[in-house]
């Protein structure tokens, strides 16, 4: 790096009793630590990204959960008044009836499951 001064520079540098070299050493030396803060700060916000992130995926799945159990809840209050109910609530208190395991258990075990496609 090479910096260039007048000699009105240079001359308002040998006032403050400070040398030619030592205010470029202090100039080069600031560059390094503002160099080094911007290298931390970009860090920490690659962090901070990468934090909020996770966050968001666990509320996300959280948030769905509490869904999925009042989704269940519905179902159970159409069943117990007598209306249609889906066919996955169908199969859930039928396998809950014959294994005894609990409703919830196997309705959120069921909660993810896709059809198989046929490629033909």
């Amino acid at each position: 790096m090479v910096i260039c001064f007048d000699e009105k520079d240079r001359a308002a540098i040998e006032a403050t009793g400070n040398s030619i070299i030592e205010y470029k050493r202090y100039i080069h030396n600031m560059q390094k630590i503002c160099h080094d803060v911007c290298k931390k700060i970009d860090d920490i916000c690659l962090n901070l990204k990468r934090a909020y992130k996770k966050a968001y995926k666990v509320l996300k799945k959280s948030i769905f959960e509490v869904v999925d159990i009042f989704r269940m809840y519905i179902e159970v209050i159409k069943d117990i008044n007598g209306y249609r109910t889906t066919l996955r609530y169908k199969g859930v208190k039928f396998v809950s009836k014959c294994t005894g395991i609990k409703l919830y258990r196997i309705w959120k075990a069921t909660s993810h499951i896709w059809l198989a496609r046929s490629s033909i």
